[in-house]
Parts: C-alpha cells; structure tokens; sequence
C-alpha cells in the first residue's frame, strides 16, 4: 500500500484475495409469490470465500452489474455445509425475475438465473366439503393458481395435541375446470391422530411448497362407511328392484349414491337415506352379470365393503 509519498510502502503488507468469477448453476425452488418470503437455495461457485455475501433480485437488462439501483438486495448466507447460498425473496413484480449474487458487496456474478414469482394462491370455493376417515376423497379447490412448479394441498389438523399436525399430498391442475387444482384427502389418523375427537381440518395449497394459501378453507372427516348387508341380494335384469343397504355410520347427504359395478357394467343411481344404519336405492337395468354393491356417499366411493349379488 503507497503511502503519501507515492515512493515508500507500508512495511506491514495487507492481504487481498482474487476471485473468481461469480456463476449460478441453480436455484430452488425455481418460483415464488409476490409477496416475497420465499426461502431460496443458489448454487455455483465458491460462495464460501466472499466476506460479504449478497442476493440481488430484479436487476434490469444493461444495468452495470457494480449498480444496485432498481434492484432489491437482501442479505445471503451459507447453508449448513457451507456451500450454497441461501437468501429470501423481497416483493417484487410478477414475472421472472433475474437474481444475482455478491461475495463482496460490490461485484455481482452475470448469469441468466431467474426466480418466476407470481400472485399468492387463493382459494375462493371448493368441493366437496367432506369426506371419509379413510381418505381417498377427491377434492377440487377453485380459485387462483397462475405460476408455480409445485403443487401441493395441506390437511392440517386443527385439534389440540394432533401427532404430525398436517399432511401435504399433491395437487394438480384440473382437467375438467378451469381454475382449480385437485387433490386426493389424506386418512385423517395419518396427521391428525386416530383419537382425536376434532374431525375439521383446514386445507390450503402452495404453489413451491413454501408459502401456503390463507383462506381458512374448512374440510370435515366423518367416519367411514361400512355396509354389511343388502336385502334383497337379487332383481330382475329389467332393473326397478328397491334395495336395502345396511351398514353402519350411514348419513343424511344431498350426495349419497349406490353403485352396481361388475367386471362390465357401472352403474351409479341415487339413495334415499332411512336411518344411520340404513339406505335404500332402486337397482338400474343390467346385463344379467354378477353384481357388486357397494355404497357412495358423499361424492367419492367411501365403503371398503363390497356386497355380492345377482339381478
């Protein structure tokens, strides 16, 4: 280092250490909301050499790489094996977003990496409302899902005390509706406890599996059906047999349903509910094949008995 007079040095010489260049070679996860928040992995080069180790987000084309203007930065740090980079999103505008990284606070690496933020998920209706213990149901969350690349619903149980609190299954967007993602409800003790008495949970969905949905969408496990028996166990090909179904945890809903199903013939009619433990439904036309019969309610086929049968 020259002192004043441009001649002598400093006797005591102070180290200065070259890097190389800055790269990053991935990021995930590779989308997040607007909102910011998200927890983001970068990996590439020696991040463990820098001193002062940043994260910008949304540097315009063009602009110098030493320029932080238009730009959010946020602090980085080293992850637990020293390393990737970890730093959070900042809000920012829909898109995607270019992200950088700096090891000494001055000069940013030059790389193509990009984070595709988007609006936070939300759920405005969904269907059904409930569904059995056993799981199984599948559930269709209407509302809005641009962006994202994973997809999941949480079931998290709302009772005190529940063993693993909540469940994350994977969601998909539906083929049948335009704005609503679909998933198949977990068994409820499988996250919420085969003892616990509370049977609502809530359900929200994410779109990187970090930031969840904040609807307070309310879903309701109820026991699972079982049918035992069903009188009479024969009727005329011609259909217009009434039948009694009997079995246990058996409900009033708008969605009951019986099904006769055999290897070549499916057939769902409605039921008209007679007690807890009881059902009637009338037989449709068949073919004259064996028959099996077990018992739908609430929009998804619950009962794990099947009852065999002749028409």
């Amino acid at each position: 280092f020259v002192l004043n007079s441009g001649q002598q040095y400093a006797a005591s010489p102070l180290a200065f250490k070259y890097l190389a260049e800055l790269a990053i070679s991935g990021l995930s996860p590779s989308a997040g909301p607007i909102d910011g928040h998200t927890l983001v992995r970068l990996t590439g080069g020696r991040f463990d050499e820098g001193y002062d180790r940043r994260c910008r987000f949304g540097v315009p084309p063009g602009l110098p790489l030493n320029v932080s203007a238009q730009a959010s930065v946020v602090p980085a740090s080293l992850d637990a094996n020293g390393r990737d980079l970890l730093c959070v999103t900042p809000p920012t505008a829909a898109g995607a977003v270019p992200v950088e990284v700096t090891l000494n606070g001055q000069q940013y690496s030059n790389t193509s990496a990009r984070i595709h933020t988007y609006p936070a998920p939300r759920v405005s209706s969904y269907s059904p409302s409930s569904g059995p213990m056993d799981g199984g149901t599948v559930v269709r969350l209407y509302g809005a899902y641009a962006g994202g690349v994973v997809r999941q619903c949480r079931f998290k149980s709302l009772a005190p005390g529940a063993p693993k609190a909540a469940a994350l299954v994977p969601a998909s967007l539906s083929t049948e509706a335009a704005h609503a993602l679909v998933c198949v409800a977990p068994p409820f003790a499988s996250f919420a406890g085969a003892s616990s008495s509370r049977t609502d949970v809530q359900v929200e969905v994410t779109l990187n599996a970090q930031q969840f949905s904040s609807d307070g969408v309310s879903y309701r496990y109820f026991p699972s059906q079982r049918v035992s028996s069903v009188s009479p166990a024969t009727g005329l090909v011609s259909g217009g047999t009434l039948v009694r179904v009997s079995g246990e945890h058996l409900f009033q809903t708008w969605q009951s349903r019986c099904r006769f199903t055999s290897a070549n013939f499916d057939h769902i009619v409605p039921s008209t509910y007679l007690s807890p433990t009881a059902i009637q439904c009338t037989a449709p036309n068949t073919n004259g094949t064996s028959l099996l019969r077990p018992v739908l309610l609430d929009g998804s086929f619950n009962s794990t008995t099947r009852l065999h049968g002749t028409a």
